[in-house]
């Protein structure tokens, strides 16, 4: 069987095609809860000040805000990506992937509690 034959076989959908499924699910997302999004790109928020609005839970969004918060008072940043107002925004999935994971529970805003998540990840990519 040669490459082109396989690759009509492949089971997964195409990155296009895949991306474009996330598109629509993050336009259909905010349009049901009625968010502004950029006018060109309906599966973007409008401003990225309105970041919280792509996290599902209200608790997410109070926490994470309750972090930032806690690292700006002690000068030390809190990174939240340029654009995690995009609906296909790696860092809000990963904050909306990890409340599932915990079901529901939020962990504690201490820097060992994010010690202990980094260290999982160091071992995971191998640093």
């Amino acid at each position: 069987m040669n490459n082109r034959q396989l690759a009509q076989k492949w089971p997964f959908p195409r990155h296009k095609e895949f991306k474009q499924k996330l598109q629509h699910a993050s336009t259909a997302w905010f349009k049901d809860r009625q968010f502004e999004t950029h006018p060109k790109m309906p599966y973007c928020l409008l401003k990225w000040s309105d970041w919280g609005n792509n996290i599902i839970l209200k608790e997410v969004r109070e926490y994470i805000q309750k972090c930032k918060a806690e690292s700006e008072n002690q000068g030390k940043p809190f990174p939240l990506h340029q654009y995690i107002h995009h609906g296909l925004s790696s860092q809000a999935m990963t904050f909306n992937l990890i409340v599932k994971n915990f079901k529901g529970r939020i962990f504690n805003c201490q820097l060992n509690s994010l010690a202990k998540v980094r260290d999982v990840i160091h071992k995971k990519v191998g640093r």
